[in-house]
């Protein structure tokens, strides 16, 4: 549910109680910017209720009422509100609403939501579904703090100046290189803390282990490998999780059937076990995968749940016998080998699945579920590989990145990381990678792989920020920077080597400026655009925090284009402006700190007045694109001239799925493409509601995808794709077959999808949908790279860096009059008119979209594709429907003109140039979805047709013979009727 209240309680109560009183002033403007726009909209909506209440006041047509409203008509509900329309195609355009709420200015954004609008706030807002920052008015009314309201406010991600949340740094990690005790063959699969000892599990040889450091001296303390019960050793074959809760340390062997739980406090004594130690029997815990446990509970997942047991019926006494009190449902079915780790956070359990999904149960509800499993309240998607939890934060780790944010944020952003979650990518500038496992102390944070633990320092440090202030923002001219300095990337000539180095070349798309602080010293910011981009703002904000500043501001920077500068070119006192500018960031104190600053910092760029470079940074995808090695076989090395269209590829490929036509089609993919997409393993599993969901947020969220070449067609999987030739050149010309299909294969990066199932077919599913997208925004004319000159992948002075020559016949876009799924489908929501229409100032042509414009009928002249028109030829009393082709003089008035090769034979023997009066002619629109394929019939029921035959073009009607003719009296210059029998084309509706 979306959060539902006055601004005015939500900063009253908790607010301003909350943050320093340097942002009072930032509270006072964001209430008065937010709680008045909230106010205006609703008297607005009121006054307009009460003017249609009255019925003079109203428009009735076919049952349906409307209110008219500076000059546009509004349908309106059975409560008197307005509703607005759905503005298919266009989903971008704001004139229905402003022409109502005309006092929100262009700081506002407004979108269509379900017949009424959501008004996003430039300066402070951010439109994430239940995560927002917006206004929204709802015609059909919620239940809010006052009953029945219209007007709904959603702050969750209300930018303010609180920085009451501190930033993390990482010190440079100290590692305890496991073969030093001899461990080879080294697999861990759990640690966890206590005090200053760290639990480390190992297996080798089929013998489980549980090794103790201490955290200081990395020295090894001791092992744990089992049990003594009356004379027997109960030894641990696999070990598969470590909690530790309360002075007690829960040892999880799958192997063993057990739980066993250990007293910190007596040398780890042995206290009892949960489980028999068998697989079957009443009390059996089958293969137990994970605990958790807080002061009531322990909890147990194991292949077929997880069982509950009573804190205080864990004693010794009930060693090996005792039985659940409860259970949870956990996945469907029995699941033996699935990795599982559980917190308790709160009143929540949270049991994640490694890179699957995570399940969260509301433990309050143990009570009254003591005889049938608990449901979990909410499933989550989710990559996720472990989770470490100390005290209110929690840490996961997650393809190659470690994320942190506070308990009591994860838990009200609906149990979801929200977009300012601190996120650490390196430490010390060496990538995060994989792990086995984390763990978290108060100065610790450990890293646990095969081959070594990392153990590093942290620590919190304020950020310093002075409200209502302000600094010259450093403005950079390229053209002032020494040449040393600056370097192209991307090149025909650059080394193979170069390209396939991750940490050399590779670009977040959704960042495609992309700028990373080498040292304190030292920045570079590279461009993987290809063109030059102006007016560029660098941005950055400490992880956690909700707040951008401005690095400084470069009025160009080239192409492909890479700049290394020191830190001080944007100013020696180290003060920043923050992005909305409404305060200072003051840094100087990190710069010599001996803190890893870039960790603790995510990167951006903007731009107040390049259009092109505001299209790059809406991108949704944050896809981190490398480039693929040659792997043999059927792929080729890459070289520059691949990797820069590569880039020019999926920055169209991610705007494609950036866009509000492709959520709106994915999310409604059965109406629209009559069949619903499925699981890899079968076209019978159609997806449900939640896994549309999770394949689109999954797809955005795909992270690392390698880029390569192949030698034909193309290959596909989880860790990336590569295509042939054809494809870098034949794909702004509608050729989007082969790059969907292998993106398919890997589709959210975790799930693969083998060829002939939905997502890698060509005859269902992703794969046409995609194709139809592509020609869909080639048509429209939106994609980012539209000119093929611009990379120019073709041009021969490129040749000697493709592997195959050009073929030329790649390079023809389809044929206007095709119309694909995608057309037909937005084409069904357009308002033009239909069939044949007058020409009149109600009539904008330039207010057509293009797909709309390319629907009016037109016909070929001279080698010019002019639009078809009719008027009435009066000749003395006579008047006759002539036909012929729309032309426009310099001061935009238009006539229907028959052209230079034909004229009217009058009734007195003279001949008339066929010509309308000025701006007095039909136009025709072959838009007419109720009449879809029927053929355009004149008044006797002939069908209408053109012809292009050497000089003697035209439009007509058909004969019983084929022949296109017009009124006998319409003549060509010799003086015979216009009558042509060949290249005839006939008219149908779409």
């Amino acid at each position: 549910m979306m959060k539902k209240t006055l601004l005015s309680c939500l900063i009253g109560a908790s607010i301003v109680g909350s943050v320093p009183s340097f942002a009072n002033q930032e509270n006072t403007y964001f209430q008065s910017v937010y709680q008045d726009t909230y106010e205006q909209i609703n008297q607005r909506i009121e006054a307009l209720r009460q003017l249609a209440m009255n019925d003079e006041n109203v428009i009735v047509e076919d049952g349906v009422r409307y209110l008219v409203v500076n000059d546009s008509r509004y349908k309106l509900n059975k409560d008197n509100y307005l509703r607005f329309e759905a503005t298919f195609p266009n989903f971008y355009d704001e004139t229905t609403f402003r022409n109502v709420f005309d006092f929100l200015d262009s700081s506002w954004e407004l979108t269509w939501y379900e017949g009424g609008m959501i008004a996003v706030n430039k300066t402070f807002g951010n439109y994430d579904w239940d995560q927002g920052c917006l206004l929204e008015y709802v015609p059909n009314g919620f239940i809010g703090n006052s009953g029945v309201e219209r007007v709904l406010m959603e702050t969750d991600t209300c930018s303010l100046n609180d920085f009451n949340k501190e930033v993390a740094f990482i010190t440079k990690p100290e590692k305890i290189e496991l073969t030093d005790f001899e461990q080879n063959g080294f697999e861990v699969t759990a640690v966890d803390t206590y005090q200053n000892r760290l639990y480390v599990t190992h297996s080798k040889g089929g013998e489980g282990t549980v090794s103790i450091y201490d955290l200081a001296s990395q020295a090894l303390l001791g092992t744990i490998d089992g049990y003594e019960k009356d004379g027997v050793h109960h030894a641990y074959n696999v070990i598969t999780e470590l909690n530790v809760h309360d002075d007690k340390l829960y040892v999880s062997s799958l192997s063993a059937n057990r739980v066993d739980i250990f007293d910190l406090t007596n040398d780890h004594a042995h206290v009892m076990s949960l489980g028999t130690g068998e697989w079957n029997g009443e009390n059996a815990i089958v293969h137990a995968q994970a605990s958790a446990a807080n002061q009531d509970y322990v909890f147990v997942s194991d292949a077929m749940g997880i069982n509950v047991y009573r804190q205080q019926d864990a004693t010794p006494e009930n060693h090996g016998q005792l039985g659940r009190y409860a259970s949870l449902r956990f996945g469907n079915g029995q699941d033996t080998y699935r990795k599982v780790q559980m917190h308790v956070i709160g009143d929540y359990l949270i049991a994640n699945v490694m890179g699957r999904e995570y399940y969260i149960y509301d433990i309050t509800q143990i009570e009254n579920s003591v005889a049938t499993p608990l449901e979990p309240v909410k499933v989550v998607s989710s990559a996720i590989q472990k989770m470490a939890l100390l005290n209110d934060s929690l840490m996961v780790s997650e393809h190659s990145k470690l994320r942190f944010q506070a308990v009591d944020d994860f838990i009200a952003n609906d149990f979801q990381f929200s977009e300012t979650a601190q996120t650490i990518e390196q430490i010390s500038g060496t990538s995060v990678g994989n792990h086995r496992d984390i763990a978290l102390t108060d100065q610790y944070m450990v890293l646990a792989n095969d081959e070594a633990l990392s153990i590093a320092r942290h620590q919190n440090k304020a950020i310093q920020f002075v409200a209502d202030k302000s600094v010259e923002t450093s403005k950079i001219s390229f053209d002032s920077i020494p040449a040393m300095s600056v370097s192209k990337i991307l090149q025909n000539d650059e080394s193979y080597d170069t390209l396939i180095n991750e940490d050399l070349r590779s670009v977040r798309v959704n960042s495609l400026v992309k700028t990373e602080l080498l040292d304190h010293d030292m920045i570079k910011i590279t461009s993987y655009v290809a063109q030059d981009l102006t007016d560029i703002n660098i941005e950055m904000r400490f992880n956690g925090l909700n707040k951008w500043f401005t690095l400084g501001n470069f009025d160009r920077i080239p192409a492909f284009t890479q700049i290394i500068l020191p830190l001080s070119a944007f100013g020696d006192q180290y003060q920043f402006n923050s992005a909305n500018r409404d305060g200072v960031f003051d840094l100087s104190e990190f710069v010599d700190s001996g803190l890893d600053i870039k960790a603790a910092l995510t990167t951006r760029f903007s731009s107040d007045t390049d259009k092109f470079a505001q299209v790059l940074t809406s991108l949704k995808p944050s896809w981190n694109l490398v480039f693929a090695p040659d792997w043999g076989g059927n792929w080729r090395s890459i070289n520059g001239l691949y990797a820069r269209e590569w880039i020019v590829i999926m920055t169209n490929f991610a705007y494609m799925m950036s866009q509000e036509e492709f959520k709106h089609l994915w999310f409604n993919f059965n109406t629209v493409f009559g069949h619903d997409m499925s699981g890899p393993n079968s076209q019978e599993d159609v997806f449900t509601a939640e896994e549309y969901q999770h394949y689109y947020d999954g797809m955005l969220a795909r992270d690392k995808i390698q880029l390569g070449v192949v030698n034909y067609g193309g290959l596909g999987g989880l860790s990336g794709y590569g295509v042939f030739t054809p494809t870098f050149y034949s794909h702004y010309y509608g050729e989007w077959e082969i790059v969907p299909h292998e993106f398919g294969h890997g589709s959210d990066g975790k799930t693969f999808f083998p060829d002939g199932s939905s997502f890698a077919a060509s005859w269902f599913g992703w794969q046409p949908f995609m194709h139809a997208l592509g020609n869909y925004h080639i048509r429209k004319g939106d994609l980012p790279y539209m000119d093929d000159k611009i990379s120019g992948f073709f041009k021969e002075e490129n040749a000697a860096y493709r592997y195959d020559p050009i073929q030329d016949w790649r390079r023809t876009y389809r044929a206007d009059t095709h119309m694909n799924t995608v057309d037909t489908y937005f084409m069904s929501f357009s308002t033009m008119p239909q069939g044949w229409f007058e020409n009149n100032s109600t009539f904008d042509l330039n207010q057509l979209s293009k797909q709309e414009r390319l629907i009016l009928a037109r016909f070929n002249v001279e080698g010019n594709s002019e639009y078809a028109c009719r008027f009435n030829f009066v000749d003395g009393d006579d008047s006759v429907v002539l036909y012929g082709h729309v032309k426009q003089d310099e001061n935009g008035d238009r006539t229907c003109i028959g052209g230079d090769a034909l004229y009217f034979q009058k009734s007195d023997g003279s001949k008339a140039e066929i010509v309308s009066p000025l701006n007095q002619f039909d136009w025709l629109s072959l838009h007419k979805p109720e009449s879809h394929g029927e053929p355009v019939v004149d008044s006797q029921g002939a069908t209408l047709c053109s012809t292009y035959h050497a000089e003697f073009y035209g439009m007509g009607y058909q004969t019983e013979l084929g022949q296109c003719v017009q009124d006998e009296r319409v003549r060509v210059q010799n003086g015979n009727h216009w009558l042509l029998g060949s290249h005839v084309s006939s008219y149908f509706y779409n």
